[in-house]
């Protein structure tokens, strides 16, 4: 997983490795980063995104050979912009760079619909 924060500088990577199914976690901070940023241009007082990765691996033995092997999993983007008190959020399954604006563009629209922040 690699989270980033509105303000954050650049992208932080939260474990190493090259297990990734779709996606390098350079790609995915990349992709955490645009949506930070989009959300900022967008008018975003703060913005939180993360990508999720999940997977796993299913090996099947038989008279002592493999029999099948596969391996599945997905990788997603959440978003939350902050803006007046207000909150939005949504996700991607989709990381490119269309679908991440997307999302943050959703997140935006959802925060417009929160109920107002109750006066202290």
């Amino acid at each position: 997983m690699s989270v980033m924060r509105a303000s954050d500088r650049t992208p932080a990577a939260v474990f190493d490795g090259d297990g990734h199914l779709i996606r390098s976690e350079p790609e995915l901070a990349a992709s955490v980063w645009r949506a930070v940023e989009r959300a900022r241009s967008v008018g975003a007082d703060q913005a939180l995104a993360s990508v999720h990765e999940s997977g796993g691996v299913d090996v099947r033995f038989a008279d002592g050979a493999v029999e099948t092997a596969s391996r599945d999993g997905a990788q997603a983007l959440r978003v939350t912009v902050y803006r007046g008190g207000r909150a939005g959020s949504a996700t991607s399954e989709a990381l490119d760079g269309a679908s991440i604006d997307r999302a943050v563009d959703q997140a935006t629209a959802r925060r417009g619909r929160a109920p107002e922040p109750k006066a202290a």
